[in-house]
């Protein structure tokens, strides 16, 4: 309950290998998100994770691509919706918002939280107070249901 319904699954060779979901509430950890808890229990189950170091680093570029197209799409939308922005101001504001995000302190799909890290992290890079409100929660609305899609191709991938 208030976990972001984020999932990740590890497969080699058309075998799954682990599957983890984001804890990061439940287990009151900022790092049980889901490939990390993937990654943890891919190791376990290939008993050591340094025996297949081709896995590990393709995990690891892959978590990269993750958070490149997530900063990728967030700016995309920003852009549509009007606001001017560098990208250099992006990523800080972005950074901020991250940062803000690993305190302990989280509502439903936390709603209400990212908005407000959002709107302070946008405002002090010099967005207009409603803008930044406005451009957060829809940035945030479509990211939880990419995220729910995701999640739901998956599901029924793996099945």
């Amino acid at each position: 309950f208030g976990e972001v319904p984020i999932g990740a699954v590890i497969v080699k060779e058309d075998l799954l290998i682990s599957a983890g979901w984001n804890s990061c509430i439940n287990d009151n950890d900022p790092s049980a998100h889901a490939e990390m808890i993937a990654v943890r229990r891919a190791a376990k189950n290939l008993n050591n994770y340094r025996k297949d170091r081709k896995l590990f680093g393709l995990l690891f570029i892959f978590s990269i691509i993750i958070w490149i197209s997530s900063f990728i799409f967030t700016y995309y939308i920003l852009i549509k919706l009007g606001l001017e922005l560098s990208i250099l101001n992006f990523v800080l504001a972005m950074s901020l918002v991250l940062i803000f995000n690993s305190l302990p302190i989280h509502g439903l799909f936390n709603l209400g939280t990212q908005e407000t890290f959002w709107t302070i992290s946008f405002v002090l890079i010099g967005i207009e107070k409603g803008l930044a409100i406005s451009s957060g929660l829809i940035v945030h609305i479509l990211v939880i249901l990419y995220f729910l899609i995701l999640g739901l191709i998956s599901m029924f991938y793996n099945k």
